[in-house]
C-alpha cells in the first residue's frame, strides 16, 4: 500500500501491533481507526489499575496477586549503576555486546532455566521454536489487549507460565538493556528520515506491546531481520525500534554464535524518547547506518487523554478502506 503524509482523507493512525502476527523477528503495524486506539490505552491504563488495587491486597498471598492481575509484575532491579544502559545519544555509533557481557547475561539464562519449573521450559521452548504457536499466543494478547485476565484458561496457564521464566531472569540479571525490535509498517513508502516517522511514533507519543518483542541487542542484527524481510519479496517499510528497558529475558548465546536474542514481556508501556536518522553500526561486512526511533520503557499514565485533534498520516483511498477495514475487524467501541 503506497501512502504519504501531505494530505489526509481518512482517520486512521499507525499501531505497531495492530497486522498480521507472521514472523517472530517482525513487530506487523497496521492501521486503525484513532478513537479505537485510544481506547485500547484507556482500556490498558484501567487494568493497571486495578493490578494496583490487586498489590494492595494483603488477604491475598504472592502467587495468587500474580495469578489474578492482568499484566506481569515488574520483577527488575539494577542497583549497580556500572549494568544500567541508556539510549545512546544522537549520532553516537551504536557497539555490539562484548563477549563478557555476552557470556554474563548467557549464564545468567542458563542458571534461570536450570532452576525453573519445566512445564515453564516447555513453555517457552513452544513458544520460541513453533510459528504457530508464537502467532496463537500474540494474536490472543492483541484481542485482549494484553490482558492475562481476559484470555481462556489454557491461554492464561501459558503466558503466565512464560511470564514467571521472564521474571525469575529479571530477578536473577539485574541490569539494564538497550534492544533493538523491528517493525514493519501498513506502507511501502520508505522511511528514512525523521518527517517520514508516522506521528504515533513521533518523540513525547505513548506506546504500548501487549504482545510478546523479539528483540536483539546489537542493531546490525535487527537490520539483518529488515534485509531478510525484503529479500523474501517484502514491499513494507520498516522502521527499527531501540528501546531501554530492564525487562526481559535473554535468549541469545555467549561470544561463540552471532545470536544476541532478548524476549520482552507482554504489557509493556513505552513513551518515544526520540528519533535518530543516521545511527551508526558495525557489521560483519564493515559499516552501515540507519534511522532508528527511540524508546523508553515508562509505566504508563492515569492521567492519560486522549488527543483532541487527529494524527494526519495517510492520504491516498487505500489507507482511508484500511482504516475503515480496522475498525470492523477490530470491534471498535
Amino acid at each position: 500500500m503506497s501512502s504519504t503524509r501531505s494530505a489526509y482523507t481518512g482517520h486512521g493512525v499507525i499501531d505497531l501491533e495492530a497486522g498480521p502476527v507472521d514472523d517472530a523477528a517482525i513487530k506487523a503495524a497496521g492501521l486503525v481507526a484513532e478513537k479505537f486506539y485510544d481506547a485500547m490505552e484507556q482500556n490498558r491504563i484501567g487494568a493497571d489499575l486495578s493490578d494496583r488495587v490487586i498489590e494492595d491486597d494483603t488477604s491475598r498471598n504472592r502467587a495468587a496477586r500474580d495469578r489474578d492481575r492482568a499484566f506481569p509484575r515488574d520483577t527488575s532491579t539494577v542497583a549497580d549503576d556500572r549494568k544500567r544502559r541508556q539510549l545512546p545519544a544522537r549520532g553516537e555509533f551504536r557497539s555490539d555486546l562484548s563477549s563478557r557481557q555476552r557470556k554474563e547475561r548467557s549464564a545468567a539464562k542458563r542458571r534461570v532455566l536450570e532452576d525453573a519449573a519445566r512445564t515453564q521450559v516447555k513453555e517457552l521452548q513452544w513458544a520460541t521454536s513453533d510459528p504457530a504457536r508464537w502467532r496463537h499466543l500474540n494474536s490472543s494478547l492483541r484481542s485482549a489487549t494484553g490482558n492475562a485476565q481476559e484470555l481462556d484458561v489454557r491461554d492464561r496457564r501459558s503466558v503466565q507460565r512464560l511470564d514467571r521464566l521472564i521474571q525469575d531472569y529479571e530477578r536473577d540479571s539485574g541490569r539494564g538493556h538497550v534492544v533493538y525490535a523491528v517493525a514493519e509498517l501498513p506502507t511501502d513508502t520508505a522511511v528514512t528520515r525523521r518527517r517520514d516517522v508516522p506521528a504515533t511514533l513521533q518523540p513525547g507519543a505513548r506506546i504500548s506491546f501487549d504482545q510478546y518483542t523479539m528483540a536483539t541487542h546489537t542493531l546490525h542484527e535487527a537490520a539483518a531481520v529488515a534485509e531478510r524481510r525484503r529479500a523474501e519479496g517484502s514491499t513494507a517499510s520498516t522502521v527499527i525500534l531501540e528501546i531501554e528497558t530492564s525487562r526481559g529475558m535473554y535468549l541469545g548465546h555467549s561470544d561463540s554464535v552471532n545470536d544476541t536474542s532478548h524476549l520482552l514481556p507482554r504489557g509493556l508501556g513505552m513513551r518515544v524518547a526520540g528519533i535518530d536518522d543516521h545511527a551508526d553500526y558495525a557489521h560483519p561486512g564493515g559499516h552501515d547506518s540507519t534511522l532508528v526511533v527511540q524508546l523508553r520503557d515508562t509505566p504508563r499514565d492515569p492521567d492519560y487523554q486522549p488527543p483532541i485533534t487527529g494524527r494526519r498520516l495517510f492520504s491516498d483511498r487505500n489507507a482511508a478502506a484500511a482504516a475503515r477495514a480496522a475498525a470492523r475487524d477490530t470491534k471498535e467501541p
